[in-house]
């Protein structure tokens, strides 16, 4: 199918995966997109959407290029 994004349209196919981890936690099952066409940045082998990103908090170390992904509180969480 084509989709739309910021540089344009671009071929991709939605399937699902077996398993995903991340942070410490599995999902199942997940529904993906991968892009069949199109321009790629280099190093891209795909893109995490809201459904996984949503259940963490992400803190960004810039100086020691570190990224953690803490587990999202009911509250005070940066969703």
């Amino acid at each position: 199918m084509q989709v739309a994004g910021a540089g344009g349209s671009l071929a991709v196919a939605v399937s699902r995966i077996a398993e995903f981890r991340l942070g410490g936690e599995v999902f199942r099952n997940l529904e993906v997109v991968f892009r069949t066409g199109g321009l790629s940045r280099e190093g891209s082998a795909g893109t995490v959407g809201r459904e996984v990103l949503g259940r963490f908090t992400m803190v960004f170390d810039y100086p020691n290029q570190r990224l953690a992904f803490l587990p999202a509180s009911s509250s005070g969480s940066c969703n």
